[in-house]
């Protein structure tokens, strides 16, 4: 029965790992592509519309 309890303070290791990994994985992804696809768009037709 001792053993199973020796197990549980296992799961700590394991928290820290998927932790960083997926931290990682959306941060530079969504941050570059959300961002400057979202500035471009409405930059352009703001300068023709003053422009007419």
């Amino acid at each position: 029965m001792p053993v199973f309890t020796t197990a549980m303070p296992d799961i700590n290791p394991l928290e820290l790992l998927p932790q960083p990994i997926e931290i990682h994985l959306p941060d530079p992804v969504m941050v570059p592509e959300e961002v400057p696809t979202y500035v471009e768009p409405p930059v352009a037709p703001i300068r023709r519309l003053a422009a007419a």
